[in-house]
Parts: structure tokens; sequence; C-alpha cells
């Protein structure tokens, strides 16, 4: 903007030690002083780093606390599913034990739906996650440096999520198919 300006850097061509790093930030602060020049803070380039990393990594462990949190919200609606199913398939099971079905059959069978409303819900949350993921590291970045942040995805998330959404779907599923047993 006019007549402002909104970062100022200072770079060396020698190493500094602790000492004269903050001597020279006061140094440089009196000098911009002393010709009139209203600074509002002066920082190192690494506390300003760390500082931002600290707050990303706070936003980080808050967005995995409250995916969690979707996450077993959504297996007991699952379960809810699950066993509305089974209640109303009374009259199929009970055919399928006239015809033979062994109990692990019908367990399997109740299991398996579970399991794979499971993958499907964690498909649909991969799919969303990239618009979602980049519209939310944006909001960040703009937030804290004042520019968009390149967005970056790693499989590990994902195989993590799929081994996740497995075991809280067969979780959420075995109290309705041991019902249906």
């Amino acid at each position: 903007t006019a007549n402002r300006l909104t970062k100022f850097q200072v770079v060396t061509t020698e190493k500094l030690t602790e000492e004269t790093r903050n001597d020279m930030m006061v140094r440089i602060d009196e000098a911009l002083d002393n010709h009139g020049i209203e600074v509002k803070t002066v920082s190192r380039n690494d506390s300003f780093v760390s500082d931002a990393a600290r707050g990303l990594d706070i936003m980080a462990v808050f967005m995995l606390i409250m995916a969690i949190l979707v996450a077993i919200v959504g297996s007991i609606g699952l379960t809810g599913t699950m066993s509305l199913n089974v209640m109303e398939r009374t009259n199929e099971i009970g055919i399928l034990r006239a015809i033979g079905a062994s109990n692990h059959a019908v367990m399997k069978n109740v299991l398996t739906e579970g399991l794979l409303v499971g993958i499907m819900s964690w498909i649909i949350g991969c799919v969303l996650s990239i618009p979602v993921g980049r519209l939310l590291t944006n909001a960040m970045a703009q937030a804290i440096f004042g520019s968009n942040l390149p967005s970056s995805y790693t499989w590990v998330g994902y195989v993590l999520w799929l081994v996740i959404s497995i075991i809280l779907s067969i979780a959420a599923s075995s109290a309705p198919a041991k019902s249906a047993v």
C-alpha cells in the first residue's frame, strides 16, 4: 500500500551469534525510529517461522481430534443403521437359516455390508479431502502468512484412514451381526 511497508528483511553475509543478532535488531529498530519510520514489530525470521509452525501444529492437532470425533459419531450412526437393517431383514435371515445358513454365514453377511458402507464412506472422504483440504490450507495460510500455500497429500494419511474406517466399520457392525445370529 502507499507509504506503507508490510515487511522489511535484513540479510547478512556473515554468520552472527545470538548476541550480535539481538544487537542488530535493536540497532535497526533505533535507526528506523531515528528516521521517523514507525515500526510495529521487529522479529527474527527463525522466531517467526517457529511461532507459525507452533500455531499450525496446534491447528493440525485440533483438526485431527475433530476428524476422530466425526469418525466415532459416524460409526455410531453405522451401528444404528445396521441394527435397523437387521430388524427389517428378520424374515430374510430366517429364510437363510431355514435353508441351512450357519451362524458364521449370517454374521459374515452383516459384517460385509457394514464394511462396504465404511469403505464407500472412506472413498467419498478421499474425494472430498482434496477440495476441502485446499480450502482449509489456503484459509490458514492467508490468516497466518497473507498468501496461499500449496497443498500436499500423503498416502500414509489415506491408508491410515482406510485402516481406521475398516476397524470402526467392523466394530460398528459387530453388535448388529451378533443380534442377527
